[in-house]
Parts: structure tokens; sequence; C-alpha cells
């Protein structure tokens, strides 16, 4: 894949922040929407109604056509909103309070973020089409409060997340729950 042509250019701190702020890509009327209740927060968690729109996404450099909605100021993949949803109202009644820093990136954001780790800066970042943030599942959780991280260490894998890179303590990813065995009888 060529790289877009503001790609080209070393990457700078301005540049970085720049579109460190547009990761989420939601313009300023669906902030809004989403402040005012996309997300009907009365529902119970699994059952909030969430307005979907279709994305492409990649997964192992495939592209797929995901459902993604819009939590906050990110975008997450259907499915594991309504998991995060879920975990997010348990984690509040035990007094936690969960918020998503970043979710589903486009092949462009992904293509920027990976040019900017080759120079030296930020964090480490896949290859485009090959990040598990293009697929939707991949959330950075904002975890600077210790006992965040401890809560989602504990019960995050009933809701379906795992930590999936050993060096980033916010980078969780929903993996969908395997089908339950089935009780076989002993007779």
């Amino acid at each position: 894949m060529r790289a877009p042509r503001f790609l080209t250019a070393p990457c700078t701190l301005a540049m970085a922040v720049g579109m460190l702020a547009l990761t989420s890509a939601v313009p300023v009327a669906a902030r809004t929407r989403v402040s005012a209740g996309i997300v009907d927060q009365t529902a119970r968690p699994a059952r909030a109604r969430l307005v979907a729109r279709f994305a492409l996404g990649y997964r192992k450099g495939r592209p797929v056509r995901l459902r993604v909605v819009t939590l906050g100021l990110a975008e997450v993949e259907m499915r594991t909103a309504r998991a995060f949803l879920a975990m997010r109202a348990s984690a509040a009644r035990s007094g936690i309070d969960l918020g998503i820093n970043s979710g589903y990136r486009t092949q462009e954001q992904q293509a920027f973020l990976h040019l900017c780790w080759r120079n030296g800066w930020g964090n480490t970042a896949a290859r485009p089409g090959y990040s598990k943030h293009q697929s939707g599942r991949a959330l950075d959780l904002d975890v600077r409060d210790p006992a965040t991280f401890a809560w989602l260490a504990r019960h995050a894998r009933r809701f379906g997340f795992r930590r999936t890179v050993r060096s980033e303590p916010w980078h969780w990813e929903h993996i969908r729950r395997p089908a339950r065995k089935s009780k076989r009888s002993t007779t």
C-alpha cells in the first residue's frame, strides 16, 4: 500500500498531535448527538440503543465490512460496544469509571500511526491492515487510575475482554466467547 501524500513528510510532533486529535473521526454534529443521547443511558447496558454505520475494517490484512457505533468520541464495532457497555455498567457498580481513549481506526489513521512509530514517535503501531483496532475490537481504555486497571484485570474476562499487548496496559481486545461446552451424559 502506498502511503497517502500527507504521510510522506517526516512525522513531527505537531502532525502527530493533530492526527491523534482526529483519530476518533467523529464530526462535531455526531459528538453533539452522542452527548444528547445516541446511547440511551436509561436502558440496560446490553440493550442500549446504538446507532450503527458501516465502515471498512481489516482483519489479518483483508478488508471486511464492519458495523461501528460511537461511544463517547471513539468508534467501536457493534458487538464490542455491547460488551463494553455491560462491562462499564458492572464497573460503575464497583465505583470504577471506564472510558475509551481509542477504538476503531481507518486504514489512513493506522498508516499515519505506523509511519509515526517508524519515525520514532509514539507507541508501537501495527502495519496498516493488521491492527486489531482496524477490526473495531481493540480498545485503548483509560487506565491511569490503578484501581481501574486492577478491576479490569479481575473482571474483564467475564465480558470477553483480554489484555493482549503486554507492554500496553491500556490495550484490551474483545474476543468472542467460545461456545459453551455441552454437558455430556456419562451413560
